[in-house]
Order: structure tokens, then sequence, then C-alpha cells
């Protein structure tokens, strides 16, 4: 609000700000879970030096004492894993989601867009750049992993990490043009939140709201199984979700449900139409809050 000019939310058409506040989510709650197993399964001894030194301020304590104190952060967050749904059965499934993304991210920047939403950053790429981070500037496997995919998309992270010189004259500027179709490989991203996300949001309010600890739901297109302690949290991120779409106006609605046509993104709101949703949607978000 105070820098209209600068803002990362498209303000001049709700339905293109939906998608972005989609893919904010996505990164939030599922690309999240790549940074986690990667950086605790991969690079658990370095990581786990990392914060000591970085952000428990050991920088310039004894090597013994980084060391040790490393290893205490190392198998507290390895412990971790389980709750945010990295484990011996979806850890091969992260990996494989990850480099789809990244080589369908890398595609996307290749066709002539520095952003997801056009020639300025959005939300969308601000949370997926926070996700990135540990995975390109911090951690040595994971960093050496990511680059092997795609180097374009760490120099497009390294690009995002200081934008302070970038011109937008007009706030209404830069964003994708809404009277068009949006581009066929940011469709592809929608289409990895529908096939990917979307079933495991779905399967995770569905449990959350009949009282299970944990739920199995599948993939990827019903390719892969998944198994993760439920999480109340992710009911509330369903519910936002749905109701800002709600909220659009007619002309909006069809502007995203065209977006969204044939990615599978739409089944979350064909989902909050059936009763076991409605009756109860209204208890989950009180309970959220």
């Amino acid at each position: 609000r105070e820098h209209r000019l600068r803002a990362s939310y498209p303000t001049e058409h709700d339905g293109l700000r939906f998608l972005a506040l989609l893919l904010e989510d996505f990164a939030d709650e599922w690309l999240t879970k790549c940074m986690f197993h990667y950086r605790w399964v991969k690079d658990p001894l370095y990581a786990g030096k990392g914060i000591a030194m970085m952000q428990a301020g050991l920088v310039s304590a004894p090597s013994a004492i980084v060391d040790k104190r490393g290893s205490g952060i190392g198998k507290r967050q390895v412990g971790r894993l389980g709750i945010v749904g990295s484990n011996s059965l979806t850890g091969p499934a992260i990996e494989s989601f990850y480099e789809s993304f990244l080589q369908t991210l890398d595609k996307h920047l290749e066709n002539g867009h520095p952003f997801i939403f056009g020639s300025r950053p959005s939300v969308a790429d601000f949370a997926i750049c926070g996700q990135l981070h540990p995975m390109i500037h911090l951690d040595r496997e994971t960093s050496h992993i990511t680059r092997g995919i795609s180097e374009r998309v760490c120099a497009w992270y390294s690009y995002s990490a200081d934008l302070s010189g970038l011109s937008v004259i007009d706030g209404s500027q830069g964003w994708i043009d809404t009277s068009k179709p949006i581009p066929d490989t940011l469709k592809s991203l929608l289409s990895l939140i529908g096939s990917w996300y979307i079933p495991f949001l779905i399967a995770n309010d569905r449990n959350f709201k009949i009282g299970k600890d944990t739920f199995k739901c599948k993939v990827n297109n019903g390719k892969v199984n998944w198994e993760q302690p439920t999480f109340k949290y992710q009911s509330k991120c369903l519910a936002q979700l749905v109701n800002k779409y709600e909220a659009l106006s007619p002309n909006e609605k069809k502007y995203v449900d065209a977006a969204l046509e044939g990615t599978g993104v739409s089944d979350l709101f064909m989902y909050c139409k059936m009763k076991e949703y409605t009756s109860s949607n209204v208890d989950v978000l009180n309970a959220s809050r």
C-alpha cells in the first residue's frame, strides 16, 4: 500500500492476483517440502553447522563448538522430516517433483518471462525464491544438484535476490496481458500444482476434519502414493484459497477458470462444493484462527 508502484500483487486484475496468491501458497506449503527434504536428507551436517554459525552467532567460535551445536540442530531437524511429509515412501517422489518443477520453471523463464507473471516480480516469485534460497545459496550438495538440473533457475534466483535497481515506472504495467490466454509455460506450472499440491490439500482437509492423525492419498495424477500426518494449518490454506476464489467477480472468475482449465487445480473448487466440505468449513476456519 505504501509503495503501490512496486506492488508485489497485481493491482488491476483480481483474477491475476488470485493466480499469484495460488502460486505463493503452493511455494509456502508444498515447495517447502522439497527444501526441507533436501536440506536435512542431503545436507544435514553442512546445514546444521551453517545455522550454528549464521543464526546462532557462532561464526567466531571454535570448530568443536560449531560441530556440537550443528550436530544438535541437525538431529532435531532430521527428526522433523516426517512432519513435513518426507519419509521413505515420499522421499523419491519429492525429488522427482523438484526436478520437474525446476525444468518447468526453466522453460517459463526461457520463454521470455523474467518473472512468473511478466516482467516484474510478484508474491509468487518471492515465495519460490524463499524456498530456493538454501537449495541454491547455502547447502553444498543440494546446490550442486539444483545447478545440475537448471543453471537458468539458479541465475534467476541470484538476479531476484537484489531487485533494488529494477525500474517499475507504471504500477499497472509489467504483468502478463490478461486479455490473452496465459502462457503455455505458466499453465505447465499450474498443472504441477494441480497434479501434486491440490490432491494433497484435499486429502489433508478431508482427513483433518474427521479427526485422523495421518492420511494417505495419490498425487501426480494418481501415479504416486503419498502418506504423512494431517496438518491443521493446511486446511486453513485450502479454505482461504476457496474464499478468495469465490470473492472474485464473474469476469475475473471466468479468467481464472480459463487459466486453470485442464490443470487439475479446479478440483479444489469442485471438492468444496461437496457436502463434506461445506458442512464444516466454518469450523476449520474458526479452529485455525
